[in-house]
């Protein structure tokens, strides 16, 4: 064990893949209890977690409220037409994470729109669904990768 007590404090100090982990634990009273922080630290090394701040996932709506539309509003001639795909797209996956949304989900999306109608009572036309012009600029930058 790599625990170790300079004055009052606790210490742990680990390697692991050439990496070293040192960290004070002032709330630490007993060997014992440094052992167990020591142990639940490395875990989290090999868990991927170490120091890693908890990420919270967005909804579909609240990303496209607070990241995309903005950067649209921004950079882009054609975010009136990006507000407009939105609002159907918001309507579909509103409520769904952003990490939530799978390929099946957006094939799920086109299909009801091939299903529903247009303003003008028409069927709309495969181009309008496909995600391409608009649509095709937003997913890049919901989905970068």
């Amino acid at each position: 064990m790599t625990v170790k007590k300079r004055g009052a404090r606790w210490y742990y100090n680990f390697s692991i893949k050439g990496r070293r982990y040192i960290k004070a634990l002032p709330e630490v009273s007993k060997k014992s209890e440094a052992i167990t922080k020591e142990a639940e630290a490395r875990q989290a090394v090999h868990n991927g977690t170490y120091d890693k701040p908890a990420v919270v996932t967005p909804t579909f709506a609240a990303f496209v409220e607070s990241n995309f539309m903005p950067y649209s509003r921004a950079n882009k001639r054609t975010h009136y037409d990006d507000g407009i795909t939105t609002k159907t797209m918001c309507a579909f996956f509103g409520a769904m994470l952003i990490d939530e949304i799978t390929a099946a989900d957006v094939e799920r999306y086109k299909q009801e729109r091939y299903a529903g109608l247009t303003k003008s009572k028409e069927a709309p036309r495969r181009s309008t669904v496909n995600l391409r012009r608009y649509q095709k600029s937003f997913r890049s930058h919901l989905m970068p990768n």
